[in-house]
């Protein structure tokens, strides 16, 4: 029987955010899915949004960043008291990585995110 592991990380850790962000890359070469689970608890400002999307790399020092296919979040405009999400990946590259843009007229969100991948 296969091994399924799993190994999770922290892409951000609860906090005010006010601008454009790259959480830190992680590997997930010998992984065959993963998971992003992202936590919105608070929003403010004048229209603000946020649009979060997984991006991936080969391992090789020519690969460049590229949008996962199945890693685009919805838009993020609603001041809720919490918006969970979750994106499920497959056929993944070597390293995935979660980008916030942020837009708006002092816009603040406040989320976490963590990357959950399974051999």
């Amino acid at each position: 029987m296969p091994d399924r592991t799993t190994q999770s990380h922290v892409l951000f850790s609860s906090a005010a955010r006010t601008a454009n962000a790259n959480s830190e890359s992680f590997s997930v070469a010998d992984k065959s899915s993963a998971e992003v689970a992202v936590s919105v608890t608070a929003i403010s400002g004048t229209s603000p949004r946020m649009s979060l999307h997984v991006e991936q790399k080969g391992s090789d020092a020519a690969s460049v960043w590229v949008p996962h296919p199945d890693g685009t979040f919805g838009d993020i405009t609603d001041a809720v008291s919490t918006i969970e999400l979750t994106r499920q990946l497959k056929n993944l590259s070597s390293n995935l990585r979660l980008v916030a843009v942020i837009s708006g007229t002092t816009p603040s969100f406040t989320f976490s995110a963590i990357l959950s991948a399974k051999n």
